[in-house]
């Protein structure tokens, strides 16, 4: 399992493994085109990210959907509706190149990214479409809650070696949005968030606290900044 909020369902998907490129590579050099050799353009080993040449690499979490506000009255169940937000994703790849598909290119980010599980494929479809019933058996204490869905998005652009020896290099140019791991949670409108030091715990906070201003009553201990 990947690394999850609180009370979380975390889906994977798997993509087709990065297959061998035999292209030669061109790069200018002083204003002369030479070859890089074919070693760059051989799709490499599945640890080496193929043959592409990755940049702005981003890893963010996002909010997918947001309940309603919640009035627990106590007890040992609580369900609500998770609504999805205006802002879809889904895994994409624009720009590619040499024969690749957009699998191919994911995989090899993965590879790159050395991730635990692959990345989100082509084929997943958008993290959240419709009302989600999202249930706990926790024991809750009475008071309001809410209930909020994540995404940890990944986004990256490339460049491949392997372009055309005409220069033109607009198809070796290319963008990723893909997703490690998705779930879902809830938590107290009285719980405030103390300040986290990792970023990958800051970017859950921050989804957390969004989440909590949109449902939770004004003011709420959840929708101020995280104390010092």
């Amino acid at each position: 399992m990947r690394r999850s909020a609180p009370v979380v369902a975390v889906f994977v998907v798997f993509a087709a493994l990065l297959g061998a490129s035999g292209c030669t590579a061109s790069k200018e050099a002083d204003g002369d085109s030479k070859s890089a050799g074919s070693s760059a353009c051989s799709g490499g080993t599945a640890g080496s990210g193929g043959s592409f040449v990755w940049s702005n690499v981003r890893h963010e979490a996002k909010l997918t959907g947001v309940s309603e506000p919640v009035h627990h009255s106590g007890g040992d169940f609580l369900a609500v509706d998770i609504l999805p937000v205006e802002e879809r994703y889904k895994p994409a790849v624009t720009g590619t190149s040499q024969g690749r598909s957009a699998a191919e290119v994911i995989t090899a980010l993965s590879a790159y990214l050395k991730t635990d599980e692959p990345l989100a494929g082509p084929d997943e479809g958008p993290v959240q479409e419709e009302p989600v019933r999202f249930e706990a058996a926790t024991g809750l204490p009475a008071g309001d809650y809410y209930a909020w869905k994540w995404v940890s998005l990944v986004t990256a652009d490339f460049t491949h070696p392997c372009a055309p020896k005409s220069g033109d290099r607009s198809g070796s140019v290319g963008h990723v949005v893909t997703w490690e791991s998705t779930g879902s949670g809830v938590l107290s409108c009285a719980n405030r968030r103390t300040g986290a030091d990792d970023a990958k715990e800051k970017g859950a906070d921050a989804v957390e606290r969004q989440a909590a201003i949109a449902a939770c009553p004004e003011g709420a201990p959840a929708t101020l900044e995280p104390a010092g």
